[in-house]
């Protein structure tokens, strides 16, 4: 089983195109896509309390070049309607950027279905823009642009199969998409997966800004298999996943560009980290490759490291920074306006 499916990444998730920082005149080079420090691969302190999982995790200051020391506390509760309540808390000690992301994967047809079940899914994603990215390396540009009459435009349900949807299968789909938030940026609807055949219906809720969608697109394939490179989930458009939050309460600093803070850009070159595998061994001896699955990812704006003004960049100041995800599945063919509780369903669903 690859760990770094439906692993926590941070501090700072998603790709940065410049990963050097000014902060308060002292400057600081971060370390590209989490790095070895990466949240994903600690050992997280753990307890469980009632019917929820708590998870907690200290990151001392300067750990992947990243200032403060930053406490972080995760909350995963599945309650008896299917409905799985993800709650992230930071705390830091000093002025920093963090943007923690949680990235499982689905396939309502089966962990173990594959690609042709995978495009009998059926999805929606209430976005209106997106942040541009680089074709050739999924740099994001710091531009959003309007999504209208675009095959990102998923705010119609379409079949993920249906002919003109390749953009979906691009090795190189990172953008980031901006949801379309209630106005007192609340936990707001933002993506719904259905698959006919099993009746099975995914829906997420976040109180964040951006999601990212990908359909495993950078997994190994059974074609080529002596050429095959897989990139693992921190490197390049696989990272870009998934999961992948950051919010600032309304007691935080909100921190703008200025003479004070200033952003500097080194010339630094995006390299991904790749394994010669020919596919991830997955759970029940399932073998997990290219577009196995989806991942649907609520997050900050994307490279919130380095973002301008107009992409609502945040610094964390000794202060807290929560972030809350809401994952629902049912089945949709159950009448639930005469039921007292969503119906059981099956496990093995996620990857």
């Amino acid at each position: 089983m690859n760990p770094l499916i439906g692993c926590v990444l941070g501090r700072c998730a998603d790709q940065m195109n410049n990963p050097s920082i000014r902060i308060k005149g002292r400057e600081y080079q971060l370390a590209l896509n989490q790095g070895i420090g990466g949240f994903g691969r600690q050992n997280w302190d753990s307890h469980i309390d009632g019917t929820t999982l708590i998870l907690t995790y200290v990151s001392p200051d300067g750990e992947d070049g990243y200032p403060g020391s930053v406490l972080t506390t995760l909350k995963f509760k599945l309650t008896s309607d299917n409905t799985l309540d993800i709650r992230m808390q930071a705390i830091t000690t000093n002025p920093t950027v963090i943007n923690l992301s949680y990235g499982p994967l689905f396939n309502l047809a089966g962990h173990d279905a594959g690609e042709d079940a995978l495009k009998m899914h059926t999805i929606s994603l209430n976005c209106d823009r997106f942040i541009f990215t680089q074709d050739d390396d999924g740099t994001p540009i710091n531009k959003s642009r309007n999504i209208g009459g675009t095959l990102l435009d998923l705010r119609i349900p379409r079949l993920l199969g249906d002919e003109g949807n390749d953009i979906l299968f691009h090795q190189n789909l990172a953008h980031n998409l901006c949801v379309i938030r209630n106005c007192d940026h609340s936990l707001t609807f933002v993506f719904r997966a259905y698959h006919e055949k099993t009746g099975r219906v995914l829906e997420v809720f976040s109180n964040q800004p951006g999601v990212q969608f990908d359909t495993c697109a950078s997994f190994p394939t059974d074609n080529n298999l002596d050429d095959i490179t897989c990139q693992t989930l921190d490197a390049k458009a696989f990272d870009d996943l998934a999961s992948y939050t950051s919010f600032i309460s309304d007691n935080a600093e909100e921190c703008w560009r200025n003479e004070e803070d200033n952003h500097s850009f080194a010339n630094t070159t995006f390299r991904s980290n790749k394994l010669p595998i020919k596919f991830i061994p997955g759970k029940n001896g399932a073998k997990y490759t290219k577009f196995c699955a989806f991942g649907v990812h609520p997050q900050n704006y994307y490279n919130s490291a380095i973002v301008s003004r107009t992409m609502n960049f945040f610094f964390l100041r000794n202060s807290t920074v929560s972030i809350r995800l809401i994952i629902f599945i049912y089945v949709e063919r159950f009448s639930l306006r005469y039921c007292t509780s969503r119906p059981s369903l099956p496990p093995q669903l996620g990857l």
